[in-house]
């Protein structure tokens, strides 16, 4: 994943916001800077003053029209965001404005200076944390954690320690119905049967692909998991 900031000082609330959004399927060139109206937060979500936006995978699938779920043009790409809550819906409890956080938006909107999540989606960004590192976790540790600790069962392997393989860089969709990334592993890749086992402390994990994003986020919740 690499990182974008797009954040600029505003210094007043403007109806109006710069955006990268595309007008129709292509490389890199197809991506413009506009100026888009700013969304309103529903009931239920949170506007978020982005400050820093991740870039996944998935965006330039999107981007070139190749993902089931490539948006309906023009869009606004951009699924991991971080930033400073600007403002919430009514029936948003656990965030108000000012707040530091970072969010997964399952339907767009990311590269942009504001964008609106679920408060489902959004999380609290320690101030331990930068804007950019902040933009790094949705995508790639919700993936990880869902790979290590909730989606694979134990394996048998034979002889302790069992080794899972799990291959974190096969296929990756977002599920309409969950509004969550949902990780595929197909069962010849892997020692485990999905959604039956969890990895524990003690036992070996084979992470193909851990120089990524995700794979580097495997690596560091299996070491935390291992403590």
């Amino acid at each position: 994943m690499a990182i974008h900031n797009i954040h600029r000082a505003i210094g007043s609330f403007s109806k109006v916001m710069k955006a990268i959004r595309i007008l129709k399927y292509g490389g890199p060139e197809v991506l413009q800077i506009e100026n888009v109206p700013i969304p309103s937060p529903a009931e239920n979500e949170v506007l978020i003053r982005v400050r820093s936006s991740g870039i996944n995978p998935v965006d330039t699938y999107m981007r070139e029209g190749k993902h089931a779920l490539s948006p309906t043009l023009p869009s606004i790409l951009g699924r991991d965001v971080a930033g400073v809550v600007e403002e919430v819906g009514n029936s948003v409890t656990k965030f108000k404005k000012g707040d530091r956080v970072f969010a997964g938006l399952p339907n767009n909107g990311g590269y942009a200076e504001y964008a609106t999540s679920e408060e489902k989606n959004v999380y609290p960004l320690s101030e331990k944390l930068t804007f950019n590192q902040g933009a790094a976790i949705y995508i790639p540790y919700f993936t990880a954690y869902r790979a290590l600790v909730t989606n694979l069962g134990r394996g048998k392997v034979g002889s302790p320690p069992p080794v899972h393989e799990i291959t974190l860089t096969l296929y990756t969709r977002l599920d309409p119905l969950a509004n969550r990334a949902n990780y595929f592993f197909p069962r010849e890749k892997t020692l485990c049967e999905p959604a039956r086992c969890r990895a524990k402390a003690g036992e070996n994990v084979l992470i193909h692909g851990a120089s990524g994003a995700v794979g580097n986020a495997a690596i560091q919740i299996a070491k935390k998991l291992g403590e």
